[in-house]
């Protein structure tokens, strides 16, 4: 777009343009690792410095693929809502994103799937509960057993 732009308003003036792609091998194949796994996940976290324009790409590729994305710089960042739900969560980082800061969101990743996780469970033997104790009252005692409940 912007070589396009600069030629037909440079046109007359300008006898000779070379355009170089100065993107590096290694940028290039983390891009399209982003890529393949935002196609694989129901969400993305990107890590990365918010005036990174690495970072900011990789996010707005993984938003381009149509999986919901965050940027991030730190794993405090993270909203448990952004998990609800969901079972692939693929993490990004910006080439510059020190492997510390990565390897703690991971981690914080993991805790905040286990609460998730525990919250799920914990509302299902609510609804078994539920299930089980309506079921009683109205004249079916086996339900109690069958869904998990007591009596």
């Amino acid at each position: 777009q912007f070589v396009n732009s600069f030629i037909s308003q440079y046109n007359d003036d300008v006898q000779e343009i070379r355009v170089i792609n100065t993107i590096c091998l290694p940028t290039r194949r983390q891009k399209q690792s982003a890529i393949d796994l935002a196609r694989r996940v129901d969400l993305m976290i990107v890590v990365g410095g918010r005036h990174s324009a690495n970072t900011r790409h990789l996010a707005e590729i993984c938003q381009e693929v149509g999986v919901e994305t965050h940027h991030i710089e730190q794993p405090e960042e993270i909203q448990i809502s952004w998990l609800q739900g969901r079972e692939r969560v693929g993490v990004t980082a910006g080439s510059s994103t020190p492997d510390d800061i990565i390897d703690r969101v991971v981690g914080h990743l993991e805790e905040m799937a286990r609460r998730v996780e525990s919250q799920d469970m914990a509302a299902h033997r609510h609804e078994a509960a539920f299930s089980a104790t309506s079921g009683a009252r109205d004249g079916y005692p086996d339900t109690a057993s069958t869904a998990g409940g007591s009596r």
